[in-house]
């Protein structure tokens, strides 16, 4: 998936353009905060006691009694009885604490949504046919074809996604009768409503409105002809879990990964994400149980990639999850811009059009920037450069996209071409009003290619027609620009493995032309998926960390331009190697002795001991050698975010017991391996990785294997978990004008219309738990009551470009409870107060943070 942000681009450049040290009495700007991602007042509950048992039957009775005897209003939504014994609730929020506190509660987890929305699937102008899937020329599929019998037959993969539109031929046109591959599927979003406008389930899990998931399928298990999908034979468990807005809740995952469990799948792919997600949320927690289960989960890393560090998304965070991020291979199929200056054609690769009614077929057009009179070509500001019947280059920023055509259509351009005004992948752009100007995006380093050529130039020209061709790539063999970073908030290695999500050709709907081009980490997830239904076909029976290892480990990592490899927060382990997963000889499993993350204690050194077994018939060496990264960091010298990441070329210090190994067949082997971050500095702030490789002595054959091993240089604490670009915040502010208050102020609020105290924080750094207190203004550090002890917890750092929102923010409505009775809630009486913000970092164990807000009086008038 690919989150587009563009609904939020207003209020990021407005926020992002007030200077350090000046936002004084500016107001601060609306933020979406976690509005989109977290579901007020819906809770999935985890009872004590396994699913299916007597204890877990007690427990939910005990629970459900205990309720009712505190007179705590609630509603239960759903059941969970396969792999979470638990409940989806609708309760207040404000009695979070008092249902976190009851015994028999053992989680309690806020219902979020996750989403998808790659690059958009445009309405189909005609059906397009199958084609070769080329980036199998690259990933060992093509060798698996040529060499083996593999094609995933008997295996069961279930795909939770926008369903599928199993009338397409590439999936026998077919679903739930015998001998059809779509053999299993339900529709968990429905496309009716009841009298409550509520949508009702049903058990077909057509892809009706999307194209999402039968993409997805097509890239897994797609087979038509020329087009054939990794594992063109497996068996599909369809479970439409989004319906046409691209959002799913937290309680329909889980209920979808039940059911997915409870027929047999072997393979689960979630191509969804929730930017900066952890590992307990309750989505992440039940698809750990379903790994227990010995299911095999694949998830897409996310698509935030501008947005740095720990920007993994929920359910791949999971560190039992298979997090999939996205590598550009060297040949794609795309819509093209050729350019021509001075008689020399240069083509680079470009989006789909806005959708128009004009078709898209303009050969050997002039092709000009569009200058404005100061010479800028945002076209925020009338174009005054000569643009009449010429194709026009803009660049993005600094307005929105309908003023930006609307000037291009006023100086007379015949179409528009915008580049990106940032290294992120570009997208189509998407106009609010009825634009008729023909539009395509393209890449910031191929805007300011042709900016340069423009300059020497007065005689170019440009072609853009509908046809999909195949085009070279300019940046072979690196991560996608979009795809998301890791590690996971609490440091484990992520993304664990790259593919191709490029342009990706796959099946759409044939309402949407049966076929056509979607990219993001969602089309790389399904990659991978197929190709552990291989391994599996070859031995459905396999140990976990055998499958692991063959998948994992033989993926090829890339180098940096410094010569380096990328960093492992990057790419993983590498590009997916099919064949080589599939002829692995010998398998490895990792033990890691001691946590290697983010804790409070650096300099340390931990050992990682590395077990293999020879499963060949032959006798085998293997040599080992260290392959280190680029060190990365996500904060500049000044401890402010830095994205994209910075990097560095110091390294850790890794040393091992033994640098080759001899091996029987069937016999086992292990190497010692300690790491320690040697001469980093506290104050770089970097995260270092790099590889253990094991390949075959001169004489042997075998595969090349990396083992990923990654580090913090530096102690959680050296970095305040506030973002210091905003010295401002953390504020408080009255609702009516969001002006921020003084530290030193005493404001009287009303508490009634829209006249509420708001706490307003930026977080660059997650934090595993936020409390807020309530004392008396006079005697600030005796803590009198709690607004909430619990209940935001597991929280990530902001992110601009994401619909996450800027900035969090807290409005007080006056409530709390006593907290030796904390079913009680309360309207606090007439008096002064501060609200005490107490903010636990990554580990619960570090320092706390925190902020103590001006003095807020309640006057007499509020009622209690």
């Amino acid at each position: 998936m690919r989150a587009t942000g563009l609904t939020l681009l207003g209020l990021v450049v407005a926020l992002a353009q007030v200077p350090h040290g000046t936002l004084g009495r500016t107001p601060i700007p609306v933020s979406n905060g976690t509005s989109l991602f977290t579901i007020p007042d819906n809770y999935v509950i985890e009872f004590t006691g396994a699913p299916g048992t007597s204890a877990g039957s007690s427990a939910s009775r005990d629970f459900y009694s205990t309720m009712a005897t505190q007179n705590i209003p609630f509603t239960i939504r759903k059941n969970y009885t396969r792999l979470l014994n638990g409940a989806y609730i609708g309760v207040q929020d404000k009695y979070y604490d008092a249902v976190y506190n009851i015994g028999t509660a053992l989680s309690l987890w806020s219902s979020r949504t996750s989403s998808v929305n790659d690059s958009p699937i445009p309405p189909a102008t005609k059906a397009l046919p199958p084609r070769p899937f080329l980036a199998h020329e690259y990933t060992g599929i093509n060798k698996v074809r040529n060499s083996t019998s593999w094609t995933g037959a008997g295996v069961k993969v279930g795909i939770l996604d926008t369903g599928l539109d199993y009338t397409h031929p590439a999936f026998g046109n077919c679903f739930n009768t015998t001998n059809c591959r779509v053999r299993y599927g339900y529709d968990f979003v429905g496309d009716a409503y009841n009298g409550n406008n509520i949508p009702v389930p049903d058990r077909d899990p057509m892809d009706s409105c999307n194209g999402h998931g039968t993409h997805v399928a097509g890239i897994l298990a797609g087979n038509d002809g020329v087009f054939q999908g990794v594992a063109p034979n497996a068996t599909l468990g369809i479970y439409r879990i989004l319906g046409c807005s691209g959002l799913v809740e937290s309680s329909v995952i889980i209920e979808a990964v039940e059911t997915a469990y409870n027929d047999g799948m072997h393979i689960i792919n979630l191509s969804i994400a929730n930017v900066g997600g952890w590992n307990q949320w309750a989505e992440s927690s039940v698809i750990d149980k379903a790994i227990a289960k010995g299911i095999y989960v694949v998830g897409s890393a996310g698509n935030n990639g501008a947005e740095g560090l720990w920007a993994l998304g929920a359910p791949a965070v999971s560190p039992n999850t298979i997090a999939v991020g996205s590598m550009e291979v060297p040949r794609m199929y795309s819509w093209a811009l050729d350019v021509t200056v001075s008689g020399q054609t240069y083509r680079v690769r470009r989006t789909d059009q806005q959708p128009t009614s004009i078709p898209l077929d303009i050969t050997n057009a002039p092709f000009r920037r569009g200058l404005d009179a100061a010479g800028n070509d945002y076209a925020c500001q009338p174009i005054t450069a000569n643009v009449k019947g010429a194709i026009v280059l803009i660049q993005r920023g600094f307005c929105d996209f309908d003023t930006k055509a609307t000037n291009v259509i006023k100086a007379g351009g015949l179409a528009a071409v915008m580049y990106n005004s940032d290294g992120s992948e570009m997208q189509t752009p998407e106009y609010y009003a009825a634009l008729t100007l023909p539009t395509v995006g393209i890449w910031q380093r191929d805007g300011q290619k042709f900016v340069t050529l423009l300059a020497g130039s007065q005689s170019a020209t440009a072609t853009m027609t509908q046809a999909i061709d195949i085009v070279d790539s300019d940046v072979p063999y690196t991560p996608s620009a979009y795809s998301s970073w890791g590690p996971n908030i609490e440091a484990v290695h992520k993304p664990d493995v790259m593919a191709p999500g490029t342009n990706i050709y796959s099946t759409l709907p044939k309402s949407r032309g049966s076929y056509g081009l979607v990219s993001g980490t969602s089309m790389a997830a399904p990659y991978v998926a197929g190709v552990v239904a291989l391994v599996l076909q070859t031995n459905i029976t396999a140990s976990n960390l055998t499958v692991l290892s063959n998948v994992l480990h033989t993926a090829t990592p890339y180098k940096h331009s410094s010569g380096m490899y990328y960093s492992l927060a990057q790419q993983g382990t590498g590009l997916i190697n099919a064949y080589n997963a599939l002829t692995a000889n010998i398998a490895f499993r990792i033990r890691y002795k001691l946590i290697c993350g983010y804790t409070d204690v650096t300099n340390m050194a931990y050992p990682i001991t590395l077990f293999y077994t020879n499963r060949a018939t032959t006798n085998l060496v293997y040599n080992f050698q260290v392959a280190p990264s680029i060190s990365v960091s996500g904060f500049g010298v000044d401890k402010r975010p830095a994205n994209p990441p910075l990097t560095d070329t110091t390294t850790a210090v890794v040393t091992m017991s033994t640098t080759s190994s001899f091996t029987a067949p069937g016999t086992n082997g292990s190497n010692d391996i300690t790491i320690k971050r040697g001469k980093m500095a506290d104050s770089s702030l970097l995260i270092y990785s790099g590889y253990i490789q094991a390949y075959p002595a001169p004489g042997y054959s075998g595969q090349n294997y990396s083992f990923p091993y990654l580090g913090y240089g530096y102690s959680s604490s050296s970095v305040t978990i506030f973002d210091p670009s905003y010295d401002m915040m953390p504020c408080m502010f009255r609702s009516l004008d969001r002006i921020p208050l003084p530290a030193k102020s005493n404001t009287t609020f009303t508490f009634t219309g829209n006249d509420y105290p708001v706490v307003a924080f930026r977080l660059q750094h997650p934090v595993r738990q936020i409390q807020i207190k309530v004392a008396y203004a006079e005697t600030p550090t005796a803590i009198h009551s709690s607004v909430t002890q619990n209940q935001y917890a597991y929280r990530s750092r902001n992110f601009d470009g994401t619909s996450q929102g800027q900035f969090f923010e807290f409005k007080w409505d006056g409530m709390g409870y006593y907290q030796k009775s904390p079913s009680t809630i309360f309207m606090h009486p007439s008096r002064s107060y501060v609200l005490i913000f107490t903010f636990r970092t990554v580990y619960m164990s570090s320092k706390a943070i925190t902020y103590t807000t001006p003095v807020i009086h309640i006057p007499k008038t509020i009622k209690s």
